[in-house]
């Protein structure tokens, strides 16, 4: 048995969605007049489960009841050709985390292109969609800007490439290999950090585009996050380093057997429950910032 929406969640879940795929590297239009019919329209939505409507299907989570798997909360907007994508491989490759996070990101861009015009500043293409089933095959309207010398996007462009001198992905290859095996991080890797997030804390550094704009205050949120934890949580380790070109500081150098830690039972799961932690917030930044380049790449073509 399926736990299907209700017509009311789906009737509000599109409205929320603006009728466009949640999908970020998609943001298809969903819905357009039917050429034959002044009374009917083409429509390609979707209301898909994030957590799927029944046992054994993408993403199932059996701790939910019923009425959490019909509520809007569990629902997502896309269009017929993401739904179908999201749920290959029984899901494999979208977690209901990543599929929430598109969710919270389209409904907080739909908010902020209120009452703004999209068609003068986003010239539209047409690409022809597969039928779905019950519905039709239709023109679907992108939304992304495909005018390379708008001056938006000039603007746009110019930040990103400033912020990439600062910190590119080489860097961020670097700094979560580091962390994550050694359990350390150069000082100089550090300061990279810091002045991308001073970089983008700056108003004048504000990209034009919401999307992205929306996306990198997530990235420079996960960004304060990982500095505190830096600060807080790493020392510099070995203490006798030469200064000359930088240093090594290292997680908690005294819970780690293999540094200056003793290896008693108390010390040991300390060191794990931090390790977890820093784990945690700098996966966050990694996620945020590799979205970050998505929307990137696919509103700027870089």
């Amino acid at each position: 048995m399926r736990d299907n929406f209700p017509p009311n969640v789906i009737e509000v879940l599109k409205k929320r969605a603006a009728f466009i795929c949640s999908n970020p590297e998609c943001k298809c239009m969903t819905i357009a007049p039917s050429i034959e019919d002044e009374l009917k329209v083409q429509y390609i939505g979707v209301a898909a489960h994030i957590t799927a409507a029944s046992i054994g299907g993408p993403r199932y989570n059996k701790e939910l009841t019923q009425e959490e798997r019909q509520a809007i909360s569990n629902a997502i907007f896309l269009c017929n050709n993401c739904s179908t994508m999201i749920d290959k491989n029984n899901g494999l490759d979208y977690t209901d985390e990543q599929l929430y996070d598109w969710k919270a990101q389209h409904e907080r861009w739909v908010r902020s292109s209120l009452n703004k015009s999209l068609t003068r500043e986003s010239p539209v293409y047409t690409a022809t969609s597969a039928n779905q089933s019950g519905g039709i095959t239709a023109n679907i309207v992108n939304l992304h800007n495909i005018n390379q010398t708008d001056p938006k996007i000039e603007h746009d462009k110019r930040i990103f490439y400033e912020a990439d001198k600062i910190f590119n992905e080489d860097d961020l290859n670097k700094v979560m290999d580091s962390m994550l095996t050694d359990e350390s991080i150069w000082s100089q890797d550090q300061d990279k950090l810091e002045n991308l997030k001073s970089f983008y804390e700056k108003s004048s550094n504000d990209f034009l585009n919401d999307s992205i704009e929306l996306s990198k205050n997530d990235l420079v949120s996960s960004l304060k996050s990982l500095l505190i934890f830096l600060g807080r949580e790493f020392d510099m380790y070995p203490y006798n380093q030469p200064m000359t070109n930088g240093y090594r500081a290292c997680l908690r150098p005294t819970l780690n057997v293999d540094r200056l830690g003793v290896g008693g039972d108390e010390e040991h799961k300390e060191h794990v429950a931090l390790f977890k932690a820093l784990k945690e917030v700098s996966e966050k930044f990694e996620d945020d910032y590799k979205q970050y380049r998505k929307l990137i790449k696919s509103n700027l073509y870089i």
